[in-house]
């Protein structure tokens, strides 16, 4: 019997993909794309056709009782949807175009009425309106809109249906998931040998990318979408056996060909917003999860500004909503922190009572007084008030808790200060002296008792006399609302804050010395001598073993040295390392050029200055500028004098002293003392 043949039919531009891709596609998954492919639609759209992957879904249970309550609402959001969907459709659209891409996502895909309505060519408006709001670049034109919305907006894979898939490739122009790229991404160099002439026309008129989907980094070679190889092979050949033929197929390419190059050239532009678009998403999310844990917070018994420094931690700077889960997590590693900010804020607020009525009570002191008087924290410190400020913080704290406290503030601060002095008495090493009358003269208010602070940021660290110890104050005070308090040591969620401690002094020895010369240079008895008495007598004093230096104002150059207050001498002396010999008695003529020179001092313009006859300026420091018109206005002071009239409320460190300078001649060189003749 005769064998007969059958003769071939000509290959079309599907056949030659098939063998091509036979030969570089893997064997297990080829047959599954050559299925979706025949599955797919000529226009090769993903929207709405998901595959689903996964178990079987469980068998329906049986209807119990309990859910007839759920089948009255299913019921009766099916008749609010008939009654939505009884409305004119333009008004149903106008309403759609004021919502969000995501939400018209998922109302198309509500039932098919909704899915009719907003895929129509007629609703292409709505979706426009709705990405129009969100800054979305114009709709490339290989996809339309519902399309360009689901790739940006949604969060499935356009493949399999997988979820969570963050991030669209908007050169490829899909959403798919890593194992899909693996599955049907392939590099152009991978099949570029075998590839016969008319699948690389195809591939000019789908879009590629060049991200390597194991890295996520972009590459030389372009990656193409195996199945819109496929659709795109029989579109060309569904035109082909079209009734005009190789017309319809040239002019189809042709206006592919510029839709694949408008949508390439538009990339960056797309690329740019989703950067933007992710970032204003992320920083969002972060603001949402800080919100929710500090509402959690807030619901446990603290105040919502405990939470606000923790906003920067790692745990709120996570850009995912918080869970039950995750919050069970970092609760144990933030409220730690919260419980220290609780307790200081708490005590913050005690504090500032104190200080309220602290201001007050300073009020029935002369401005020169004040700076005698312990600070806010200091008298925070003393047993009333502090039984009272650590209180426990549950405890609800007012003014009147203080008042029995306020009523021994008198007692209190000379308790303190008697308590300072017994423990310094001990330090000093002065003999004991008697004046002409045989009393014993206290050895505190002598010049000659020198302490230093040991303090290591204490910016006046020199005092002298009793005078001095109680106006040191090298540790700020308490400012009530300061963002950043520094009040307490660190804090023991265990045990309530303690207060700060005195400064630390000692006795100087050397300084003491120093201190004798100073007074013996100006004629008077240093076992006798009070700091008051050298304060009184306001003298300048030069050192022999500082060299001239040259000074320019105004384009003259000369000489000068500079002249020191008593206090500032003995500082010098023991900072430089001289002798206390070196100094002297500047005569009177140069003294008064050293204080006319300290009064151009631009540390002087400081707000730091008081009135010593009124209290006008209690709240608020002025310039020594301002208190002087105010004592020439107000109390008829025409030349006023320090301390007596005005005063700086603060002492100067030792790098703003007032200094004051006065000409000398140029120096000599002596050219015999260095062997020059």
């Amino acid at each position: 019997m005769p064998v007969t043949t059958r003769k071939k039919a000509p290959l079309n531009a599907a056949d030659h993909i098939g063998d091509a891709l036979r030969l570089v596609a893997p064997a297990d998954n080829f047959h599954d794309e050559t299925q979706a492919f025949n599955q797919a639609s000529d226009d090769d759209s993903d929207y709405g056709s998901r595959k689903k992957r996964g178990k079987r879904p469980p068998a329906k249970r049986a209807r119990k009782s309990s859910d007839t309550a759920a089948v009255s609402v299913k019921g009766s959001s099916k008749k609010s949807s008939r009654r939505i969907l009884s409305m004119p459709l333009d008004i149903l659209l106008q309403i759609f175009s004021h919502l969000t891409p995501k939400d018209i996502i998922h109302l198309s895909r509500t039932n098919r009425a909704f899915r009719d309505a907003l895929m129509s060519r007629n609703a292409n408006w709505v979706w426009k309106a709705a990405r129009e709001r969100f800054g979305v670049p114009d709709c490339p034109p290989i996809i339309n809109e519902p399309q360009w919305a689901v790739l940006l907006f949604g969060r499935t894979c356009l493949s399999c249906g997988r979820n969570n898939v963050q991030t669209p490739d908007l050169a490829l122009l899909r959403r798919v998931c890593v194992h899909c790229k693996k599955r049907n991404l392939l590099a152009e160099s991978g099949f570029g040998k075998v590839l016969p002439d008319g699948i690389s026309e195809i591939l000019e008129l789908i879009p590629f990318t060049d991200v390597d989907w194991t890295n996520g980094k972009p590459r030389s070679t372009r990656f193409f979408w195996i199945p819109e190889i496929w659709a795109m092979a029989r579109k060309l050949d569904l035109l082909l056996q079209g009734p005009k033929g190789q017309q319809d197929l040239v002019d189809f390419k042709r206006q592919r060909t510029e839709m694949v190059a408008s949508s390439r050239k538009s990339k960056r532009e797309r690329e740019k917003w989703w950067d933007d678009f992710c970032y204003q998403n992320e920083q969002t999310t972060i603001e949402e999860r800080f919100k929710s844990i500090t509402a959690r917070f807030v619901k446990l018994g603290y105040d919502s500004s405990d939470v606000e420094h923790l906003r920067l931690t790692s745990e709120c700077q996570k850009p995912a909503l918080l869970t039950y889960r995750s919050w069970k997590k970092i609760r144990p590693i933030l409220e730690p922190t919260v419980l220290k900010s609780k307790l200081v804020r708490v005590h913050s607020e005690r504090l500032s009572i104190v200080y309220t009525w602290y201001k007050e009570y300073r009020r029935t002191f002369m401005s020169v007084h004040w700076k005698y008087l312990p600070r806010t924290l200091d008298i925070c410190a003393m047993q009333p008030f502090a039984k009272v400020i650590n209180s426990p913080v549950d405890v609800v704290v007012t003014a009147e808790h203080f008042r029995e406290a306020f009523s021994q503030i008198p007692e209190l601060i000379k308790n303190s200060y008697d308590s300072l002095k017994t423990s310094l008495r001990c330090l000093i090493q002065i003999p004991i002296t008697r004046d002409m009358n045989g009393a014993k003269i206290d050895t505190f208010k002598l010049a000659k008792a020198t302490f230093t602070c040991q303090e290591p940021l204490c910016i006046a660290p020199e005092l002298f006399g009793w005078d001095d110890i109680q106006q040191h104050h090298c540790k700020s005070d308490f400012i009530p609302n300061d963002p950043n308090p520094h009040y307490w040591e660190e804090i023991d969620v265990n045990d309530p804050p303690k207060a700060p401690t005195p400064p630390k002094l000692d006795f100087c020895p050397i300084k003491r010395e120093i201190t004798a010369s100073v007074i013996q240079a100006c004629g008077l008895d240093d076992r006798f001598t009070t700091a008051g008495v050298m304060d009184l007598w306001d003298l300048r004093f030069g050192c022999s073993s500082c060299p001239p230096q040259q000074k320019t104002v105004n384009g003259s150059t000369f000489w000068t040295r500079t002249g020191y207050k008593w206090r500032d001498s003995v500082s010098h002396c023991v900072n430089a390392a001289h002798s206390p010999a070196s100094l002297f008695v500047l005569p009177l003529d140069i003294m008064e050029m050293v204080k006319a020179s300290e009064l151009t001092n631009p540390n002087r313009a400081w707000r730091k200055w008081t009135c010593a006859h009124c209290m006008v300026h209690i709240d608020a420091l002025e310039s020594r500028e301002m208190v002087v018109c105010h004592l020439k206005s107000e109390h008829k002071v025409d030349y006023p004098h320090e301390p007596r009239d005005l005063f700086l409320f603060i002492r100067p460190s030792s790098c703003y002293k007032f200094k004051g300078f006065y000409p000398v001649d140029p120096p000599v060189y002596d050219y015999q003392m260095h062997g020059i003749n």
